[in-house]
């Protein structure tokens, strides 16, 4: 078998010119056919995310443009304040319109108001006469202490009783919650809920708190909204039971894919699928599989993960595995064949989740495997175990959202003393409202790795519908590298026109197709050996292209981008050069709620709740 190799890479080197030995082994030609097959995993779960960020920056989009609608609409609603009013009106018709000497005040103990808060109130009233308006003033003063601190159903007041020794004793009334029930929930346990809500049975009731858990919780929930309705408690008299009524959208989700992202030499046409559930057990799990398959490769992926916490936190496990066979080009005859696994175990948690900012971390530990054949034999295997971890950011503004993540990673020596560096990667976002229907999105991102030689599966790489539109999928790989695009989203036709008698607005062209103007720039970093002859950095390792295209969203959730990018910069790593190159993908993702029209039953709400409004 030693001599086959042996044989094989020597037909190598005899068939490539100008070879160039970049790990002092095997020619340069060859490796870069290896590593873009062994990349593929990368290069297809890459794809994924790119689509995932590109639904999730739509959605923001629209949640950024709905928010500034309604603060345009009610300005007065931006930052409602609390209304004082007196809850109560204390008995003291005892005490006459001249008053009563009270040397001293008590007060029964509180579990919400601190005693130096209740000592601060009722401190200026003793030692003096008090008449029944300022007995009604200090009861007024302790309940906007309890409007202000949330707990609406508490009170002081001043029982029935005999002014002995100048004695003046207040009580205390402080509501309790009575029972929590949970309603209209289909597909999300009621233990879940109930969990990330602080109101507890016989808890004090603070209506402060609960508006908060609720917002919070269709924040950080995505598929359910809450709405909580307050009634009279029904089995013990004094409380208040808490009805939270659970609106859920149907928790299944696929998408179809079709572009042209794939590789010359493994199959350029390539479709996909991604089946996900949002709540696999009812406590919110998502699991979501998946495969992309072009004619010489395929990459199936799977990914669990599962809320820990009330903040969103997520421990989540995913695999993705990748089968590449170059059966076209010149390295065909070499029957060149990769397999790749990639395991990870993370946790991603929410630092800070406002309506115009997020930051959240995230921390992995990652295990990657790829395995390089050359007509059978197996050539080489990299090993790499590494540890991740990093921040993300959106940041919404008057004229768009901001968007930026920075991750270090470590590379440990636990299968191969060559697996042993520090990757930086990271990148930023900007989508920026022109005015007039333009919208421009600028894209930057980077990764360094100071090592010379860095396994493939590790790599940067540039060129394609993802990154450097205009050249083939995955064209450059290298340790270090980066990009930068600029792209502008305009209107090409009015997106309503009016109807004959000018009552009604009919969609038009405008709102389904917008099109596109695009610069993108990338440079890769790839070691090409050390010493004296060593070759530099040339144009080789330099992309750039402009180009245009449309923007196509059609009903019934179908999108397509549709490109054309015109290389400004010849390539010699192009088996074609082509004066422009067309590129699309075509994405699929049926709303089924919408085509089923499931709709839940209606909620039953009591005649006379206070219900709390929910976002």
């Amino acid at each position: 078998m030693d001599l086959k190799k042996i044989l094989l890479l020597t037909i190598c080197c005899s068939c490539i010119h100008n070879a160039t030995f970049a790990i002092g082994e095997i020619p340069a030609g060859v490796m870069d056919a290896a590593g873009s097959a062994q990349n593929l995993n990368v290069h297809d779960m890459d794809r994924i995310k790119d689509l995932q960020r590109r639904e999730e920056q739509e959605k923001d989009w629209k949640d950024l443009k709905k928010r500034q609608k309604e603060q345009k609409d009610n300005p007065e609603k931006i930052k409602p304040k609390k209304e004082k009013k007196d809850v109560i009106k204390a008995r003291a018709e005892e005490y006459a319109t001249k008053g009563v000497y009270i040397d001293k005040i008590r007060v029964a103990p509180s579990e919400v108001l601190t005693a130096k808060e209740i000592e601060d109130i009722i401190s200026d009233y003793q030692g003096e006469n008090l008449t029944f308006d300022k007995v009604k003033e200090i009861i007024n003063r302790i309940n906007t202490l309890y409007l202000e601190k949330g707990f609406v159903t508490a009170r002081a007041f001043v029982p029935e009783q005999d002014i002995v020794d100048g004695s003046l004793y207040i009580d205390l009334y402080e509501g309790k919650v009575g029972e929590v029930s949970v309603v209209n929930n289909r597909w999300t346990k009621e233990s879940y809920i109930k969990k990330r809500m602080s109101a507890k049975p016989y808890k004090l009731f603070d209506i402060v708190e609960l508006e908060q858990d609720v917002l919070n919780f269709n924040k950080y929930t995505p598929g359910v909204e809450l709405s909580a309705n307050l009634k009279p408690g029904e089995k013990r008299m004094g409380t208040t039971d808490i009805e939270l009524a659970a609106r859920e959208k149907l928790p299944f989700h696929t998408s179809f894919i079709f572009d042209n992202a794939g590789r010359s030499t493994i199959g350029q046409l390539r479709g996909g699928v991604a089946l996900t559930h949002d709540s696999l057990f009812g406590y919110r799990d998502k699991l979501t599989l998946g495969a992309y398959v072009s004619s010489h490769s395929n990459t199936p992926f799977a990914d669990y993960n599962i809320p820990v916490n009330k903040k969103d936190g997520r421990v989540g496990f995913s695999f993705s595995s990748s089968y590449a066979h170059i059966a076209q080009g010149d390295y065909k005859m070499f029957n060149i064949r990769s397999r790749s696994y990639v395991y990870s175990l993370y946790f991603n948690q929410p630092l800070i989740r406002k309506p115009y900012m997020e930051l959240s971390s995230f921390s992995s530990v990652d295990y990657k495997q790829a395995t390089t054949s050359f007509d059978g034999f197996d050539l080489y295997t990299d090993k790499i175990t590494s540890a991740r971890t990093g921040l993300n950011l959106r940041y919404d503004t008057k004229r768009g959202i901001w968007y930026a993540n920075q991750y270090v990673s470590y590379a440990m020596p636990i299968f191969r003393d060559n697996s042993n560096y520090v990757k930086l990667e990271g990148g930023l976002i900007r989508l920026h409202d022109f005015g007039h229907g333009v919208v421009g999105q600028f894209r930057g991102a980077y990764q360094a790795i100071p090592k010379d030689v860095v396994p493939y599966i590790d790599q940067f790489q540039a060129g394609g519908l993802s990154s450097v539109r205009g050249y083939s999928e995955g064209l450059l790989i290298g340790r270090s590298g980066y990009l930068l695009s600029g792209e502008l989203l305009f209107p090409i036709a009015p997106a309503s026109v009016k109807s004959k008698d000018k009552k009604k607005e009919i969609p038009f062209l405008g709102r389904y197709v917008k099109g596109v103007a695009f610069v993108d720039h990338a440079m890769v970093f790839p070691f090409k050996g050390d010493g004296p002859g060593a070759p530099g950095y040339d144009a080789n390792d330099v992309l750039l292209s402009i180009g245009l295209g449309l923007r196509v969203t059609l009903p019934k959730d179908l999108t397509a981008r549709l490109y054309w990018g015109f290389p400004m910069i010849r390539n010699s790593h192009e088996a074609v050069q082509h004066a422009g190159r067309f590129h699309f993908d075509i994405v699929l993702t049926p709303d089924y709620d919408a085509l089923l029209k499931l709709r839940h039953p209606k909620e039953k709400v009591p005649k006379e709740p206070k219900k709390i409004q929910s976002l």
